[in-house]
């Protein structure tokens, strides 16, 4: 597959920073980690899903390198991606589509869209995502964005007469989210977008840009040595966080450097398993944990044992709420019996920004000061 210089998964990257592929030219490359490896492996089976070639069934032990696909990987992930696709095609009235459209507009400029799905007045490009770590919003998604830039130009016929873009991300994960999310917007949008992303290209090509931290920063290659997230050391050490001012500018501070900090041994233990010696640092194994290699051959064993009994050697323990849910919907069970007998509870509470969705926490201890002040 051709790899281009400008894509789909970077495409909010370049727009929000230009200077993120020269400062990432003289990076050496990183190795693919096994969650991107899994991810590619459950795409090539809807892929496969879409076209006719396999079905759900089928995808159990399908092979990418050395990973293989379960049946835990069928019921927490294909089973729930199908069903949103169907859940897509029909709340839009899609009649046809095109799995793993590649498409370009230039040689440094292409990519590969998941799936393209038209219906009668709506083009809706759409997205597999089947990580659990980060929640993937479809809302001006740039990545979405591209590739519907691309097939207006290579597949032009599919645009005729069609005022509505709709961007849609499946994504099954274990927090409880819905697994279809979609954004839909007017046509007319997709020439801003195309004209925002081309300028930001141009600049990228001209060079010398100043780089723009921010959350775009996220898998950017560049970000262990990149100045913008350096410079952030110095910025912290002029820092004294006792007034309100500057602790709310400590805290933004800080959440840059954790990311940083991250980034740097992210590249530092890739590059290590790779091969590569840093002077003062080695890899070394973690702790060990005891397991059972052949499970069934022990619990036998223990069953033919006299004085051991079953319940003393196997715990029994009812799946989470959500997961149950998930049981549930493949069985095609009513999932209501049993909400009366779960609640979320929250473990505590964190810092976030004013952006993050979450409702703001009443600081209950703080009340009570006042009031015993008073």
């Amino acid at each position: 597959m051709q790899h281009y210089k400008y894509g789909g998964s970077t495409a909010a990257r370049t727009i929000a920073c230009p200077a993120w592929l020269e400062l990432s030219a003289e990076m050496p490359k990183q190795a693919t980690s096994s969650f991107a490896e899994i991810g590619s492996m459950l795409h090539d089976c809807m892929e496969n899903i879409l076209l006719g070639d396999k079905t759900l069934a089928t995808c159990v032990g399908f092979r990418r390198g050395k990973f293989v696909v379960t049946n835990d990987l069928v019921t927490e992930k294909l089973i729930p991606a199908n069903n949103a696709f169907t859940e897509l095609c029909e709340e839009y009235s899609l009649s046809e589509y095109e799995a793993e459209a590649t498409m370009q507009r230039s040689d440094t400029i292409g990519g590969t869209a998941d799936f393209i799905a038209v219906g009668k007045d709506v083009v809706c490009v759409g997205d597999w995502k089947f990580g659990d770590g980060i929640s993937v919003s479809p809302n001006h998604s740039a990545q979405g964005l591209f590739y519907a830039m691309l097939a207006r130009k290579e597949i032009p016929d599919l645009f005729e007469g069609r005022d509505r873009l709709v961007i849609a991300i499946i994504q099954p994960s274990n927090r409880g989210e819905d697994t279809l999310r979609t954004w839909e917007t007017e046509m007319a949008y997709l020439d801003c977008y195309e004209a925002e992303f081309m300028e930001a290209v141009r600049r990228a090509e001209e060079g010398g840009q100043k780089p723009m931290p921010g959350d775009h920063c996220k898998w950017c290659p560049a970000a262990p040595t990149c100045p913008a997230k350096t410079g952030l050391i110095l910025q912290a050490q002029r820092l004294a966080p006792t007034q309100q001012k500057t602790v709310s500018e400590a805290l933004a501070v800080a959440e840059e450097l954790d990311a940083w900090i991250k980034d740097v041994r992210a590249f530092a233990h890739g590059q290590m398993e790779l091969g590569v010696k840093f002077d003062g640092w080695k890899l070394v194994q973690k702790r060990a944990i005891n397991k059972w290699h052949d499970p069934d051959t022990v619990l036998g064993l223990v069953r033919k044992a006299k004085k051991l009994k079953i319940e003393d050697c196997v715990d029994s323990k009812i799946k989470s709420p959500t997961q149950l849910k998930k049981v549930c919907a493949t069985k095609g069970i009513d999932f209501e019996k049993f909400e009366d007998y779960c609640s979320a509870t929250s473990s505590g509470t964190t810092i976030a920004r004013h952006s993050d969705k979450r409702p703001e926490y009443v600081a209950v201890r703080g009340l009570k000061a006042l009031r015993d002040r008073f």
